[in-house]
C-alpha cells in the first residue's frame, strides 16, 4: 500500500508540473474547487481511452513499443550495461508481434501483451527470459552434440 501511495504522489507531482498556471486558470480552479491537475489527469485518461477505443490493436502494440524504445535508448545512452535485458526484451516483443495471427481471436490478447511488455520494459531485468534462453541453448547444444556423434557413427540406435 505504501508503494501505491508513493506512486500516486509521483504521478500527482508530474501532473502538477505539466498543468499550465496563470491568473485565469487560478480563478477557474477557485470557482470549481477542483485542482486543475486532476482535470488534466481526467482529460489524459479520456484521451487514452478514446485512442484505445478507436485503435485498440495499434494502441497496445505501439504503446509497449514506444515505452520500451525510450527506456532502451535511455539505458544505452547512460551505458548501464543492460544490453542482455534489452536483447531479451526485444526477443519477447518480436514473439508477441508474430503471435497475433494465432491468438487474435482472444479478445484479451492485446491487453495481456501490452501489460507483459511494459512489465518487462519497466520493472524486470528479463532474467526469466535470459534463463529460459540459456536453458534452451544448453538443450540445443546437447542435441547438436548428439547429432554430430550420430553422424560420426558413435551413437547406436536399437
Amino acid at each position: 500500500m505504501e508503494n501505491l501511495k508513493t506512486y500516486w504522489t509521483s504521478v500527482e507531482e508530474f501532473y502538477k508540473k505539466i498543468t499550465p498556471k496563470n491568473e485565469k486558470l487560478s480563478d477557474i480552479e477557485n470557482k470549481i474547487k477542483v485542482p486543475l491537475h486532476y482535470i488534466v489527469m481526467a482529460v489524459s485518461v479520456l484521451l487514452v481511452a478514446l485512442v484505445y477505443l478507436l485503435m485498440r490493436k495499434f494502441f497496445f502494440a505501439y504503446l509497449a513499443f514506444f515505452v520500451a524504445l525510450g527506456l532502451t535508448m535511455k539505458d544505452l545512452s547512460e551505458e548501464k550495461a543492460k544490453e542482455k535485458k534489452w536483447a531479451a526484451y526485444w526477443l519477447v516483443f518480436s514473439v508477441f508481434q508474430m503471435l497475433p495471427s494465432i491468438l487474435d481471436g482472444n479478445m484479451y490478447y492485446s491487453i495481456i501483451k501490452c501489460a507483459i511488455l511494459i512489465y518487462f520494459a519497466a520493472f524486470d531485468e528479463c532474467t526469466v527470459v535470459v534463463e529460459a534462453l540459456t536453458k534452451a541453448n544448453e538443450y540445443l547444444m546437447k542435441g547438436w552434440e548428439w547429432y554430430l556423434d550420430f553422424c560420426r557413427g558413435n551413437v547406436k540406435m536399437d
